[in-house]
């Protein structure tokens, strides 16, 4: 299902796919974020207008036929993080790389035309939480899919781009295709419409597609089925995957299936990443301890067990996004919290195979173990049953 482009891809390296370096993302008082928070919770949480740091100082790679899921509570960054990684949110600081090219730089020196800019722009797709909302409800599904062909690949042929479209449709189970390529998206159901978002970001052969909350808007038991879509997707067009969600089965499924890894965002940091089975099996942040408790099992008895212990954190309560915690910014909600970590912020602890963990309790030799606990200066708020 190749299709000819006008240009060879971006710069052959040995460098991956796509690295973030540093990355930082901050809002301003004219942001939509801000503007949006009505303004008597501002002045409730003595909220200061300069900025909002949604992702702070992040670094990140995806290798080719990657899946990288990024998890996280609300607010956490996953999703920024995801849009400044395909071009979508300008970061404050650091790069975004695409097979060795700052494409923000390339955006800032106003280069639009610059081929590696529109290689780049074809090959960082999005498929978004709520489908139909990125369908055109005046256009029937083949205007609307026709459309990315006609402007990546302008000497196609309007037979060849039809023929295209069905072929894909009929690949991700919309079939028989011609049965579709007349209707409007509010004759779909929501699963079809993810579908043909997901047909939409394939027609391009992208290398890198940012999944945002794909899965979590639809019925469970299409779930599995959309992520067993993208991965056979994926097998037939070398596509990665930034799969962001804030449900950790989600993300063990497909990252495993993959052989991909989890990376854990809490307040706009990347706490904890690796292998996927090797974090859920082994969590090494207290964060990722407290999502892994948070999704029950669902055996029966078991489920029971899980509910009759204690909450594992100090408090519910997450701290405020414009002003987060000094040190740790886990250490308000830790149960593990020390002294240290009120002051000193962990940089990301790496072991074997690639999983790492931002906390002190991965150095058998930090002043962590010799801190006093924060049980014992009595500032632990426990929220047990």
């Amino acid at each position: 299902m190749s299709a000819e482009t006008d240009a060879d891809h971006v710069g052959d390296t040995d460098e991956p796919l796509l690295s973030v370096e540093n990355l930082t993302v901050e809002f301003g008082d004219e942001s939509a974020l801000l503007e949006a928070v009505p303004a008597r919770v501002k002045d409730r949480m003595g909220w200061d207008p300069s900025r909002l740091r949604a992702v702070d100082d992040v670094s990140l790679t995806v290798e080719p036929n990657d899946v990288v899921a990024v998890i996280g509570e609300s607010g956490s960054g996953k999703t920024t993080l995801g849009k400044s990684a395909i071009g979508l949110e300008e970061p404050t600081s650091g790069q975004v790389r695409y097979r060795g090219y700052d494409i923000w730089e390339l955006r800032r020196r106003k280069q639009i035309d610059d081929l590696r800019f529109e290689d780049a722009r074809k090959a960082l797709q999005i498929v978004h939480q709520d489908p139909g909302a990125s369908l055109n409800p005046y256009r029937t599904l083949m205007s609307i899919l026709k459309e990315p062909l006609s402007r990546w690949y302008p000497d196609m042929s309007n037979a060849d781009r039809r023929e295209r479209v069905l072929e894909l449709l009929d690949e991700c189970g919309l079939t028989p295709p011609l049965e579709y390529e007349d209707r409007y998206p509010h004759e779909l159901s929501g699963g079809e419409k993810q579908r043909v978002a997901l047909v939409r970001s394939m027609l391009v052969e992208p290398d890198l597609i940012l999944a945002d909350e794909p899965v979590s808007a639809l019925d469970s038991s299409l779930r599995v089925e959309i992520m067993d879509l993208m991965l056979e997707l994926q097998d037939l067009f070398d596509t990665s995957y930034i799969f962001v969600s804030h449900n950790l089965e989600h993300a063990r499924y497909i990252a495993n299936r993959a052989d991909g890894r989890i990376a854990i965002m809490y307040l706009g940091e990347i706490v904890e990443i690796g292998p996927a089975e090797e974090v859920i099996r082994n969590p090494k942040h207290p964060y990722t301890k407290i999502l892994k408790w948070a999704t029950l099992p669902k055996h029966p008895d078991r489920a029971r067990e899980a509910i009759a212990e204690d909450i594992p954190l100090r408090t519910l309560d997450v701290p405020d996004l414009v002003e987060p915690p000094s040190g740790c910014r886990f250490h308000t909600r830790c149960p593990q919290a020390h002294e240290v970590c009120r002051t000193d912020p962990p940089d990301l602890i790496g072991s074997n195979g690639g999983h790492s963990a931002a906390c002190f309790r991965e150095d058998p030799d930090h002043e962590y173990w010799e801190s006093p606990s924060l049980d014992e200066d009595g500032d632990r708020d426990i929220m047990g049953r």
